[in-house]
């Protein structure tokens, strides 16, 4: 098993990796889903076959949400902590992109994601959800972490 620590250390050294659509190789690019399946690889939590590939960069309304429903367990917000994946859309879009919950302290949340548009690399960031921007549409736990 590997404790959430160990999955949240692993993923912090994809900080800085740039952003780069369907990328999987930490260091040369990495798109949203990227730190999460490279660090769920990295600690045998999941198989190589764990991944998706072709999808556009226009969501579809369906594709992220479902491969989450299927690969993750999903679970309630008020009870996500550090190395939880949180899915998100920007304001009344399809979910487009999800995160790693890296600080579960409801005054200073912080999540580690491939942000593509400012940025363009993998940032840990204050998370900031609801109004206009970001909103949650679901939380998910990564099968195997303690």
């Amino acid at each position: 098993m590997t404790t959430r620590a160990e999955f949240l250390a692993t993923v912090r050294t994809y900080i800085g990796t740039p952003y780069h659509h369907q990328g999987r190789v930490p260091g040369v690019g990495l798109d949203c889903p990227g730190p999460m399946i490279c660090a769920a690889w990295a600690h045998g939590i999941k198989p190589r076959e764990f991944d998706v590939t072709g999808y556009s960069r226009e969501p579809d309304g369906t594709t992220l949400q479902s491969i989450c429903d299927v690969h993750l367990e999903r679970i309630d917000f008020a009870i996500a902590e550090p190395g939880d994946v949180l899915l998100c859309k920007f304001q009344q879009g399809a979910p487009r992109h999800l995160g790693i919950l890296s600080d579960a302290n409801p005054l200073r949340r912080y999540w580690i994601e491939a942000e593509g548009f400012r940025h363009k690399k993998v940032i840990e960031s204050r998370l900031v959800l609801g109004g206009r921007f970001m909103q949650l549409v679901a939380a998910y736990r990564v099968p195997g972490l303690t």
